[in-house]
């Protein structure tokens, strides 16, 4: 019988699983052991993804070419955007981090957006009629 196409992913992803899960920051997050400095560039650079992140769905949403894809897209971004973005919010405050440093904190800021080559990779990613 062949192996089931969930296991063919499972034997091709478990090394980088493995490193993944058994990483110091994982394991002293399980921990509640992760020191506060290293927990705020981890969530500034965490909220940034989430930014981008909307940007994508963001997108998707104005490509999508049916009225229920736009719809699905719309719920996704609000979802998103709403209880994910006040965990962020929380955190930051119980850590002191001011909105003034995840600003200036620029080893962390990418210049995709900026750059335009956010937009081109939406693009190749979406196609002509949003996928």
């Amino acid at each position: 019988m062949p192996e089931r196409f969930t296991e063919t992913l499972r034997t091709a992803s478990e090394a980088g699983w493995l490193h993944a899960v058994q990483h110091r920051f994982v394991n002293e997050l399980i921990a509640g052991a992760v020191p506060d400095a290293v927990m705020a560039r981890y969530l500034i650079q965490d909220h940034r993804f989430l930014d981008s992140f909307l940007v994508l769905l963001g997108a998707a949403l104005t490509s999508a070419d049916t009225f229920a894809a736009r719809l699905r897209f719309g719920r996704f971004i609000g979802m998103v955007s709403a209880e994910e973005n006040t965990y962020f919010l929380r955190a930051f405050e119980a850590l002191g981090i001011t909105e003034t440093r995840r600003a200036a904190d620029h080893r962390l800021q990418g210049d995709h957006a900026r750059s335009g080559r956010y937009a081109q990779l939406c693009g190749r990613a979406f196609g002509p009629r949003g996928g």
